[in-house]
């Protein structure tokens, strides 16, 4: 006997890990003992998705730190390449991207010359889609059909790039931006005819040095809308969309004003959004042959049929791990990043528990000597949704950090980012086997007796008669049966 197979796809997203040491030698004309300590941050990032490979080209800028009666900063730059490989991976599946630099280390050569070395975490996040076959029909069979309503990806779009600007006003005279921790979150996004609108949040905390050589923490928060032209995205099928910064600026203006500086933040933003279509199905969920049994495998297929992005903010303070000596305080955090160690989902509360570590790495001062020295701290958050966990990610903003007694206390907000799926699961039947031939009934009029609930396939299993003749021979009857009753099934000529 013959199947037709029926075969969609529904999307699923991925994500790909993967850390890629550097270093680089720099000539700096200052004794090793006034050199403080490096940082490092990943700047222009370039990212190129094909079958089975995404490439990125990143630019890393070293800002060494040193001085005497007061800090300085040296800085420099390398550009550096790299490849990442999966057989899941689509040209323009790329939903999200993140670039960040780790353990940044100083050595000083016998020669005078510096090496500076960092890790590169590179992670990607990719929608794809999955392949899930069912029967649609079985020759010479009566099957049951349904019509089901299923969600599949249309296409992930191809990343858009635009450059938002940002200027803060400032009563101190700055000498350089030390260093700058930048994020951007979508508060909403719109779809229309061929356009999605993007509304959002660009924040970018920066450390300044002033030219009396004081470091200042501050902020500051630009808006941003932007529209994109998208050809077969109409105002229901957007699911969702998604930004994140590939490349952060600061330049530095004086002002005529007396005492004062501006910042202006050139930011280059990266739009990902996944677009939906809604397909409608006939899967055969139940069959019967007239002639001969007809024996059905079923198998449990998952169905995601809706997508949602959401942003959580987790307040996360009390004393870190941080080696601190007497009398040493802490100037400010100069970067951080969240590490997430595992996320629980806890059925009975409908939530999902997450457990990290917020890593910080601080610039302290003991007396006239100023060191670089990593801080940690732990933090668990209950996001409240019943809904299955995809992708999360997650980012430190608003950091704070102070030294009491020894003891480093740490006061951050911790941004995390989840994309959740909607899943439904249904049996269907995936292959039909025919097998011995039914005993043939001499009787042109048989009866049957039903029960009291009955469904009229139910009845038409026992009859081995269609829908369409059943209703036609008892047309007094009701289904589902409303009690036990006797009912007539004539044989027709020819079956």
């Amino acid at each position: 006997m013959e199947s037709i197979i029926k075969t969609i796809s529904t999307p699923t997203f991925f994500t790909v890990n993967n850390s890629y040491p550097i270093q680089t030698d720099i000539s700096l004309d200052v004794e090793p003992n006034e050199i403080i300590g490096v940082t490092a941050t990943a700047l222009h990032q370039s990212v190129e998705c094909s079958k089975g490979s995404v490439k990125v080209g990143v630019r890393v800028l070293f800002t060494v730190l040193y001085g005497s009666d007061k800090v300085l900063v040296y800085e420099s730059g390398v550009d550096y390449n790299f490849e990442q490989r999966d057989e899941k991976i689509e040209p323009n599946s790329l939903y999200k991207q993140n670039c960040i630099c780790d353990d940044a280390k100083i050595l000083v050569n016998d020669d005078g010359s510096l090496t500076v070395s960092t890790v590169i975490e590179f992670s990607a996040t990719f929608c794809v889609t999955n392949q899930l076959s069912f029967l649609q029909d079985v020759d010479g069979a009566e099957v049951k059909t349904e019509q089901k309503k299923v969600v599949s990806m249309q296409k992930c779009l191809q990343p858009v790039t635009a450059t938002f600007d940002g200027e803060k006003q400032l009563n101190f005279e700055i000498e350089r931006v030390l260093c700058h921790n930048d994020s951007v979150r979508v508060l909403q996004t719109e779809s229309g005819i061929g356009e999605i609108i993007v509304d959002g949040e660009i924040l970018s905390e920066f450390s300044l040095l002033t030219v009396a050589g004081e470091v200042v923490n501050t902020s500051m928060l630009t808006a941003f809308r932007y529209e994109i032209e998208c050809d077969g995205v109409s105002v229901d099928n957007l699911s969702f969309a998604n930004a994140c910064m590939q490349n952060a600026n600061f330049k530095i203006s004086f002002l005529n004003d007396e005492n004062s500086s501006k910042v202006t933040g050139e930011y280059q933003i990266v739009f990902n959004a996944v677009v939906l279509s809604e397909n409608t199905v006939n899967c055969v969920i139940d069959g019967f042959s007239t002639t001969h049994e007809l024996l059905l495998s079923y198998e449990n297929l998952i169905f995601d049929n809706a997508f949602s992005f959401s942003s959580y903010k987790h307040k996360c303070f009390g004393e870190g791990i941080c080696e601190l000596e007497k009398g040493e305080r802490v100037i400010c955090a100069l970067s951080g990043k969240v590490d997430i160690l595992q996320a629980t989902k806890q059925e009975k509360l409908a939530n999902t528990k997450i457990e990290g570590i917020v890593n910080l790495s601080l610039l302290t001062e003991l007396g006239e000597s100023k060191k670089i020295k990593s801080a940690k701290i732990a933090f668990d958050f209950n996001l409240d949704s019943d809904l299955q966990l995809s992708d999360l990610s997650a980012t430190v903003k608003n950091i704070v950090v102070r030294s009491l007694e020894q003891k480093c206390i740490i006061d951050c907000e911790v941004v995390f980012s989840a994309l959740f799926k909607n899943s439904e699961s249904s049996n269907m039947a995936c292959h039909a086997e025919e097998g011995e031939a039914r005993t043939v009934t001499q009787s042109a009029i048989s009866v049957l007796f039903i029960s009291k609930g009955d469904d009229l396939w139910t009845v038409c299993k026992k009859a081995l008669a269609s829908e369409k003749n059943i209703l036609a021979d008892n047309p007094d009857i009701t289904f589902p049966a409303t009690s036990d009753k006797a009912i007539v099934v004539y044989k027709r000529l020819g079956e």
